[in-house]
């Protein structure tokens, strides 16, 4: 027989390795005994370096997903872009913004606002998925969740929106 075996072993300064070894059967017919070959190399660093490979192939693919990512984001961008020079309505505009956010970052709803300085107050121009803000047609800006947003320049997360005294 042949056979090809991966051990764990233990050097003599107690570190750990690895041996890749090929064992075959010889057998003496005169005395009718059996005798072994073990063939035996330390693979240690081979192991590692297979390992370090993966983990950087790992990443190569992450970063491509990650540039794939933002090119689908830039080519909104730029879409949305082109509309704005097109002819197309506001309400048009808005809608085609919310649909890619939705699609971006896979949300279940989102809801645009545009700002009305005279009013001081944020005007509903698009929504989309479960949220129910075509009751809310114009909500104050002031103290309000999307000031406090503002004023941070970063976004919010809220545990519990309902028992959030800012909402609206």
């Amino acid at each position: 027989g042949f056979y090809n075996l991966e051990l764990k072993s233990r050097h003599k300064n107690t570190k750990t390795i690895t041996i890749a070894g090929s064992l075959t059967t010889i057998l003496n017919d005169a005395k009718n005994s059996v005798f072994y070959l073990l063939i035996a190399r330390d693979i240690t660093h081979q192991i590692q370096f297979q390992d370090e490979l993966a983990l950087k192939y790992q990443k190569i693919q992450e970063a491509y997903v990650k540039f794939g990512l933002i090119r689908r984001q830039m080519d909104y961008i730029f879409e949305i872009l082109d509309l704005l020079d097109s002819s197309y309505g506001k309400k048009s505009i808005a809608d085609y913004i919310v649909s890619s956010l939705i699609m971006l970052t896979k949300t279940d709803a989102c809801v645009l606002r545009l700002y009305n300085k005279e009013k001081n107050t944020l005007d509903l121009i698009s929504s989309f998925g479960i949220l129910d803000a075509d009751g809310k047609a114009s909500i104050k800006y002031q103290n309000s969740l999307t000031q406090k947003a503002y004023e941070q320049k970063s976004s919010l997360k809220i545990v519990d929106i309902l028992n959030e005294p800012r909402y609206q």
